[in-house]
């Protein structure tokens, strides 16, 4: 099992699943796409994942590949992901590593007993697009192959993982430091925005923006005083849009949902915690919904709203789909004043 160790070994034995650039601090995210249909969000995601992965592979023979699936039965139903990967033009060798991995108590909400199915294998790096489709697709089960399973590529000698987690966006981890600082400085113009200042503080000599504390406060308290394009106001008369300080952490709870963490369990600054009882609404809400819940767009501000009930705002967000658009869901969420900065509580995802 040496992929295996090679693994553990790059995260300290700290197993990894999604959302690694929070929980590995130090790495990299880039956002690979931003609007159109879902052919031209997979292909711009594809020209910009696959640009920044040349910069990590190129010289190296091989990736080794990484694939975790949830099994609610057996290891037998990768077969199927299998299957997907060979449509792609990827023949998993015979030389592979297989483990299991029981599903942890803070996923347990989210999925019945069973494992993940973790499978470990090399290629030869000319795979690499095929492998980033593959990767890319996944909430899209129109667009084929579709192995339907988190795909990281490994650079061993480098240390380095990446995760492009969807075509929103995609994770680079790693101790290797300098591989890191040259792709911070060649693509910094693709890493995402929310995340820049963090980004900076680890890899410029002097950050151009202020850095945020430990427990993220001085991102919104900076949001709030900036207030950028729409105010804060308490009006208890008039529906009013969201405030632009909030929208930050609105969209990172929207990401967290479409990425099926509907506990928050990277946490999220300012976000209250979610009970068992509201995600497992909320999961169960979406999923009978019947669509592919999405990041949030720019369009959304256009008709989310708040007002103010004389102790909080109450906030309900327009909620996007792959297929829709803007869908007929909204998040409600209650947000109150506390000191400097806002508290979100999220209540629940509703049709009106």
């Amino acid at each position: 099992m040496e992929r295996r160790k090679t693994i553990d070994k790059l995260t300290e034995h700290g197993s990894y699943r999604d959302a690694l650039f929070y929980r590995h601090p130090g790495g990299l995210r880039f956002e690979l796409s931003s609007g159109g249909d879902a052919l031209e969000l997979v292909l711009t995601a594809l020209q910009r994942a696959t640009a920044v992965c040349k910069n990590i592979f190129d010289g190296s023979a091989s990736i080794l590949v990484h694939l975790q699936r949830y099994a609610p039965q057996n290891r037998f139903q990768l077969r199927s992901t299998l299957r997907e990967l060979r449509a792609a033009g990827i023949d998993p060798p015979r030389s592979r590593s297989i483990w299991l991995d029981a599903v942890s108590e803070d996923e347990k909400f989210s999925f019945d007993v069973g494992y993940w199915v973790q499978c470990a294998f090399e290629l030869p790096v000319a795979k690499l697009q095929a492998l980033l489709w593959c990767a890319l697709t996944c909430d899209f089960p129109s667009l084929r192959p579709n192995p339907g399973c988190r795909i990281y590529l490994i650079h061993p000698d480098k240390d380095i993982i990446v995760h492009p987690y969807d075509d929103r966006g995609m994770d680079v981890i790693g101790r290797g430091k300098p591989t890191l600082a040259a792709l911070y400085r060649k693509h910094k113009d693709w890493l995402l925005a929310y995340d820049i200042a963090a980004m900076a503080q680890t890899f410029e000599t002097t950050p151009e923006q202020p850095q945020p504390a430990a427990n993220g406060a001085n991102f919104i308290d900076g949001a709030k005083m900036q207030l950028n394009d729409v105010e804060v106001v308490k009006d208890a008369d008039t529906e009013r849009p969201i405030p632009s300080a909030w929208r930050p952490v609105i969209q990172r709870i929207v990401d967290a949902f479409v990425c099926h963490d509907y506990l928050l369990a990277a946490g999220i600054p300012g976000v209250a915690r979610v009970s068992t009882k509201t995600a497992r609404q909320i999961q169960d809400y979406i999923g009978s919904y019947g669509e592919t819940l999405v990041a949030l767009p720019a369009e959304t501000w256009k008709t989310s709203v708040c007002i103010w009930t004389g102790r909080h705002w109450d906030a309900l967000i327009d909620l996007w789909t792959a297929d829709e658009g803007p869908s007929d869901m909204v998040l409600k969420l209650d947000v109150a004043e506390s000191d400097a900065t806002y508290l979100f509580d999220i209540q629940l995802v509703y049709v009106p």
